[in-house]
């Protein structure tokens, strides 16, 4: 039965059950226990129901499960395994007499998700008979419940797979990373445990070695658990986040950064969220590729729009060919920095040529038509992709205003200023 239909012969308020069921999906995204669900969902309908009474009945690991609202006066209703599991195989809702408290009587309806949970919804009355409409009443709560258990369902297997997903990830991290580097540690120890005692120069460099060894290990730990740093929590919390983020950097790793922020912020969760995610594959480049020496970050808050770029004093690259290479290869960050970007509506550029650095740029807008976002167009020659990543000017690019472009190459030269000072 549709929800349609529902409403048109439903003694219910017609909005009650579509509200009941938002409500409901909404909770699935916190991936509850399917008893919480459940009992959410009977206090739900004990509230709008005028009339009869509501129990759930669960199928799980064997057993029935009742569920029945809080503080509910008189006696539970009673209902036969055998009924049970024959309301669970029916596709039609049908009437039961004669169940206990004695004289009770129910219409039953069963629910279930797809590929999860099965049970049944029962209305009933303890004296009287149940009508079609309630019949019709039950099919469709019992739709509902079935479609938010789906929901519920998908969320947690989203959830599985995100944690599968990220075990692979720190599987590969520790495989790729440190655990070479220990085990190369423990095969010079037992060389030195093999080298004889008078000969103590060989016994010195393999000792020395091993503690090179050791010393990378710790920095490549320490530098995995900066990785695995949890993000900021709310919109508040970017700027601060990222300035004890960039300290610690700049400790681990020896390149200094700088940040400046302009104005007064106004990003929303997904775009903090976002930006932190590409800020922080950002500074992981130049710490791989760049051999930097200063990072600069500036923050430009705008009426319309934020700004923000990230330039180094590396050793920088070719655009185009390193696009290419990009675009052949499965470990394609910079891509995915720039669909991230693009997915909360912004537009990134990048610029750079061997000898002269980086500098990323990126814009979000504040009010940005949804048609623009989460926009992935095709990738065609090299040459026009390097063009749509900015490699010449990236003030026309971005389409900054004159403010902008002066406040930012303002405070990028205040910065390096400060750092040729510092050098």
């Amino acid at each position: 039965m549709s929800l349609k239909r529902f409403l048109r012969g439903s003694t219910l308020r017609g909005s009650w059950l579509t509200e009941a069921t938002l409500r409901m999906l909404e909770t699935a995204c916190r991936r509850p226990e399917i008893a919480e669900m459940l009992h959410l969902w009977v206090e739900e309908i004990a509230e709008a129901q005028p009339g009869p009474r509501v129990a759930l009945f669960l199928r799980e690991s064997g057993r029935w499960i009742r569920l029945t609202p809080d503080n509910e006066p008189g006696e539970a209703l009673v209902i036969p395994e055998t009924t049970l599991v024959r309301a669970a195989g029916s596709l039609t809702p049908f009437f039961v007499e004669g169940l206990l408290p004695e004289g009770a009587g129910a219409v039953l309806a069963r629910f279930a998700g797809r590929g999860t949970w099965r049970g049944v919804v029962a209305l009933w009355r303890e004296e009287g008979r149940m009508s079609r409409r309630h019949a019709r009443e039950a099919d469709a709560i019992a739709l509902a419940i079935g479609r938010t258990l789906t929901a519920l369902r998908r969320s947690e297997t989203s959830r599985e797979e995100a944690e599968v997903r990220e075990r692979e990830r720190l599987a590969a991290e520790v495989h790729d990373g440190f655990l070479p580097t220990i085990l190369s540690a423990k095969l010079h120890a037992e060389s030195c445990l093999r080298t004889d005692a008078e000969n103590a120069r060989t016994l010195r460099a393999g000792l020395r070695r091993t503690h090179d060894l050791l010393g990378a290990t710790v920095r490549e730990v320490r530098q995995f658990l900066l990785e695995m740093r949890r993000p900021p929590d709310t919109v508040e919390e970017f700027v601060p986040w990222l300035e004890e983020y960039a300290e610690d950097f700049s400790r681990e790793n020896g390149i200094a950064v700088d940040i400046r922020v302009e104005g007064r912020g106004e990003l929303t969760k997904v775009q903090a969220s976002e930006t932190t995610r590409v800020l922080r594959e950002a500074l992981g480049n130049v710490r791989k590729h760049a051999r930097a020496r200063h990072v600069r970050i500036v923050i430009l808050f705008g009426s319309d729009a934020t700004t923000i770029s990230v330039s180094d004093d590396g050793v920088g690259f070719d655009l185009p060919g390193t696009l290419e290479r990009v675009m052949n290869s499965s470990h394609n960050g910079l891509l995915g920095m720039r669909y991230r970007i693009e997915s909360i509506g912004g537009d990134m550029r990048l610029r750079s040529q061997p000898g002269t650095g980086t500098t990323l740029v990126f814009r979000l807008r504040h009010r940005t038509k949804s048609a623009d976002f989460g926009r992935r167009e095709e990738a065609g020659s090299i040459a026009s992709e390097a063009e749509r990543w900015g490699s010449s000017t990236l003030a026309e690019s971005l389409q900054l205003t004159a403010e902008e472009v002066d406040s930012l190459t303002e405070a990028i030269r205040e910065l390096a200023a400060t750092d040729e000072g510092t050098v």
